[in-house]
């Protein structure tokens, strides 16, 4: 069995992080986040051993996968590559940033017990063998030099009354040890004078003869003497006030080029990227390089207000930060891209996953405190390099299948260097949450021969994008707008000085203009004619799970539409006739409004939305409809051809007689189905991609076959 290293928790707890201890997870807890709808990852709490002595540890979110694994479980013995040690309210917390499992185990070693986070390193006052304080002899206190007293506390009061016998006067012409004298009832005349000065030692109070009662807001000299008491109660001399003693100096760890987490830079200390966590106190510093950033405004129920993200990395990794309206005026224009600086201040939290593109599960929220310094370029070990990408092509090619925008699935991240063939005009459109928002579509293309739309968001959208020029995008969004796109957040540059970038420019001035391009992007498609749809019946949407993955899921099935739902506010928008998106300004009235797309006054039309109930023999489903379905489910007819019926104040049952006579007929539907959220909750919508009435012919046909495949004998 492996060999715990003796002495690594209290050498931890000191703040020693200049060693690679092997220790014992004698216990393991799943943190999950306090909202369970936010996108915070799950934490885990360790307690840690070295057979002797533990304590609480936990580990960053980057090692999640050993515990998900199984190569982290409880009894496991591990050794600390990497860690640091933080403070959190009053306790001592070890945050592990790297370890390596070395061996399982099934019990516990040894019997350690709970390190004292608050006690020293070493030395402190002297014990009795009780475990009490040693004391001088009275005698020799009295020779020390003076020292004003001050207020005792409570406890050590009520500690005091618990380890002394009961108190009694001295005899006047001699001093004894209080303990060796039998309890006498004091004068009830006899006044009690202040205690002498004593030397600045933590020592048991001393007993006077004569004593007065101690005034807590006054000094020593100022003091009168009191007249006598009817009944005194007994006193207590205040125990004498310990000397200043300036506190020892905290052993930090040092920047080790074998892997240490942090280093000393002037007056405060330097943390790696890497090394940073939601636990991270104190005042830390990075050197950075920033590699992007860019502005944007919003609006809340606050009111508008503007930010800005920067893109920075170090020699470990990338991390976004953020600031807010005072802060981007303060720090924006100071900070210029290609060039490092020191950071230090912030909030350190934990990062969204859907809205960061960095290799940092944290971000660093800027303020007030925030100071930013310039810096020289640091060298050897922590270099930092000028690009950061891990570049993947456009298409899949047989040396990189596993790392394209071709193969990579719906939501993930991808490095993106490509060629700019076409940049449309930038629009500007209004969002969800009524913001102005705009945006530009690029088509680019690479060595792989295959294209793909990509757009951007922001301010950056009205910057110039010229065609043939090579652009670099770290993080782009992979989505199936158009069966497969690209959206571009942070970290977009044009003509990077990069060699990946240079014979990219050169591939497309000598031969890439003159190839045909296969084109990912398919205007006005969703990727659902390339997909396979197994015929299934709608049972088995529960049954196999369907639509509960990250991808939509797609099926056939043969069914009839029930009921078409008419008691909807809208069963329709208005739509530009040229791009089909929504018109602003028009209504049931005025069909003339603005199209943001187009950039123009436009007159536009109705378009279906519609949803139905539809049944097999085997269960129901509720299928969302839109304009091309729509006008097949209700008889090839289009809104602008039924609106009239349905804005019929005269007559309204007519329009939901004729639904009424299109329903209960049989289709073949092509359906997508996708997990969406809606108002914090999950749900699963099912929408109509094909829809063609049912052939019985070719059903006929069909089940023949199926039952002669299953005839046959099995091999």
């Amino acid at each position: 069995m492996a060999q715990l290293t003796a002495g690594a928790v209290n050498s931890m707890n000191n703040n020693i992080t200049g060693i690679k201890p092997t220790l014992q997870l004698i216990d393991v807890k799943k943190i999950q986040p306090a909202n369970p709808h936010a996108m915070a990852s799950d934490r885990y709490r360790l307690v840690i051993s070295d057979g002797t002595q533990l304590m609480q540890a936990m580990l960053a979110t980057n090692l999640n996968a050993m515990m998900d694994s199984g190569q982290l479980q409880k009894f496991s013995i591990v050794r600390l590559d990497e860690f640091i040690c933080n403070t959190v309210q009053n306790r001592r917390i070890i945050i592990v940033l790297n370890l390596t499992p070395i061996q399982a185990c099934n019990e516990q070693i040894g019997n350690p017990v709970r390190i004292d986070d608050g006690a020293p390193a070493g030395g402190g006052a002297p014990t009795a063998p009780g475990g009490a304080p040693q004391y001088q002899d009275q005698n020799q206190q009295q020779q020390q030099q003076q020292q004003q007293y001050q207020p005792p506390p409570q406890q050590q009061y009520q500690q005091q009354q618990q380890q002394q016998p009961p108190y009694q006067p001295p005899p006047q012409q001699q001093q004894q040890p209080y303990a060796q004298q039998p309890y006498q009832q004091p004068p009830q005349q006899q006044t009690y004078q202040q205690p002498p000065q004593q030397q600045p030692q933590y020592q048991q109070p001393q007993y006077q003869q004569q004593q007065q009662p101690y005034q807590q807001q006054q000094p020593y000299q100022q003091q009168q003497p009191q007249q006598p008491h009817q009944q005194p109660q007994q006193q207590f001399a205040q125990p004498p006030q310990q000397p200043y003693q300036p506190p020892q100096p905290q052993h930090m760890p040092q920047y080790q080029q074998g892997g240490g987490s942090v280093s000393r830079d002037g007056g405060g200390t330097l943390f790696p990227l890497a090394g940073l966590n939601p636990y991270t106190n104190g005042r830390w510093m990075i050197r950075v390089r920033v590699m992007s950033k860019n502005t944007r405004t919003y609006r809340n129920a606050k009111g508008d207000g503007k930010l800005f993200n920067v893109l920075v990395a170090d020699s470990t990794g990338d991390i976004r930060m953020t600031g807010f309206n005072e802060t981007l005026d303060q720090f924006y224009d100071r900070l210029q891209v290609g060039r490092c600086y020191v950071v230090s201040g912030g909030t350190i939290k934990q990062a969204n996953p859907q809205y960061n593109n960095t290799s940092n599960s944290c971000e660093i929220t800027l303020g007030r405190t925030t100071t930013i310094e310039d810096s020289e370029e640091p060298s050897g070990p922590n270099a930092i390099a000028k690009h950061n990408y891990n570049f993947g092509s456009i298409g899949s090619t047989p040396d990189s299948s596993a790392h394209s925008v071709e193969a990579a699935p719906e939501e993930s991240k991808v490095d993106v260097l490509a060629v700019i063939v076409r940049a449309e005009e930038p629009v500007t459109f209004t969002n969800k949450k009524g913001g102005e928002t705009t945006k530009r579509v690029l088509l680019l293309t690479d060595q792989s021969c295959v294209s793909v739309e990509a757009t951007v968001f922001g301010d950056r959208a009205n910057e110039p994008f010229p065609t043939n020029a090579v652009v670099a995008c770290k993080g782009a969004k992979v989505g199936s707008w158009n069966s497969k796109s690209l959206t571009f957040f942070d970290g977009v540059e044009l003509n990077p000085d990069i060699d990946e970038a240079h014979r990219l420019a050169g591939w497309w001035a000598s031969q890439g203009q003159q190839q045909s391009v296969r084109a990912l992007s398919v205007a006005g498609a969703s990727g659902a004619e390339s997909r396979p749809a197994p015929r299934i019946v709608f049972s088995d949407v529960e049954d196999r799970a369907l639509g509960l993955n990250q991808q939509p899921d797609f099926f056939s099935v043969r069914c009839r539409v029930q009921h078409i739902k008419t008691d909807k506010k809208t069963l329709w928008y208005i739509a530009c006739g040229a791009c089909k998106k929504k018109v602003q300004g028009a209504d049931e009235h005025n069909l003339e409004g603005h199209c943001e797309k187009c950039n123009k006054t436009v007159t536009g039309e109705r378009r279906w939305i519609i949803s139905a109930r539809c049944v097999d023999a085997f269960g129901s489903q509720l299928v969302s409809f839109f304009d091309e379905t729509g006008c097949v489910l209700l008889g090839n007819k289009s809104a602008d051809e039924l609106a009239p019926l349905k804005l019929n104040e005269a007559d309204s049952s007519a329009f939901d007689s004729y639904v009424n006579s299109v329903s209960f007929k049989s289709y073949n539907m092509r359906c997508r189905i996708q997990s969406e959220s809606y108002q914090e909750e999950s749900r699963l919508k099912v929408s109509c991609v094909k829809l063609d009435p049912s052939d019985y012919l070719a059903e006929g046909r069909a089940l023949l076959q199926d039952i002669a495949t299953m005839q046959q004998p099995q091999r």
